[in-house]
């Protein structure tokens, strides 16, 4: 098995860029590699040059370095972009031109990346599209009989009997609109009178708070297939966090921090405390942790 690990220097690496760091393979010089990355529980789960897909993609970096025995990989925004979606993947790990060995795999906790501000799928100029045909020439007008300036029989009793009823309209309207005025009064005055005798119609009107998600119980299934279903939903960022307390009472983590990262983008502190939590060495345990190892620095960025 291989240890790797991805993350991002702002320092050094531009938005959307980090690093990722392969422990496990015997170089003695930097060398292209290809990876094979794939998340779980969706229909399309690997990583390809244009977003997820169906089959499994080979993706090449040749953008490398050697730091001791560590081979050190560039990843760009073509790829971070994707991977901001999931908490954890499997990576596999193969010299160019090499058959792909069992060992040479890993499962990753995706770290948290800023990302940039354009999208680089849509740097493609988009192809014309072709010109409309040209309008079919307008016909020419048929010549002005006499017939047409004599007005027509029905037109004088039509005018007449709009002019006669447009005052009845207009009565119908005005008294309409003062019926309308004397009801506004009338009720105005009641919840006025009603407001003196009873004290309670004075108590502000308060929102009813949000039932809370149900505590997880042995029947509920908690998978990934899950979570992408009830997020789809686009909940409040307080029930995302009530969610993802469930799965990690559950023992879910890596699921948890999901649910945390989505109610994170959404301004929820309490869901960045409790990713920075697990991050934070004084707090980390491998059993309500997503991630491999603490780590102060993203700890840090968390609870700032």
């Amino acid at each position: 098995m291989l240890k790797i690990e991805a993350k991002q220097d702002l320092k050094v690496d531009e938005n959307g860029w980090c690093r990722m760091f392969i422990e496990g393979l015997s170089f003695t010089a930097a060398e292209p590699v290809e990876l094979s990355i794939k998340r779980a529980g969706a229909a399309t789960p690997y990583l390809g040059e244009r977003g997820w897909q169906a089959s499994e993609a080979w993706l090449l970096f040749d953008d490398t370095a050697l730091e001791g025995e560590t081979l050190v990989l560039r990843v760009g925004p073509r790829h971070t972009l994707p991977l901001s979606e999931v908490t954890t993947v499997e990576i596999r790990v193969r010299m160019l031109g090499e058959a792909a060995r069992l060992e040479n795999r890993s499962r990753l906790a995706w770290p948290r990346i800023v990302l940039p501000v354009t999208n680089p799928f849509q740097d493609e100029e988009p192809v014309a599209a072709p010109p409309p045909p040209p309008p079919d020439p307008e016909p020419e007008p048929e010549p002005v009989t006499e017939l047409a300036e004599e007005p027509l029989p029905e037109a004088a009793p039509a005018a007449a009997e709009a002019a006669q009823t447009e005052p009845e309209r207009s009565k119908k309207l005005w008294l309409i609109l003062a019926l309308g005025l004397i009801a506004a009064v009338v009720v105005t005055g009641l919840v006025a009178f009603l407001a003196d005798e009873d004290p309670a119609l004075e108590e502000p009107i308060t929102e009813v708070e949000p039932v809370a998600p149900p505590p997880p119980t042995q029947d509920r299934t908690y998978d990934e297939a899950q979570v992408r279903s009830f997020l789809a939903a686009e909940p409040k960022p307080s029930d995302t966090l009530a969610e993802a307390e469930a799965y990690l009472e559950a023992g879910h983590p890596d699921l948890a921090l999901l649910l945390y990262r989505n109610a994170d983008r959404q301004g929820e502190a309490a869901a960045s405390v409790a990713i920075g939590r697990m991050y934070d060495p004084s707090t980390f345990d491998s059993q309500t942790s997503a991630f491999p190892s603490p780590n102060a620095d993203q700890a840090a960025t968390y609870y700032l």
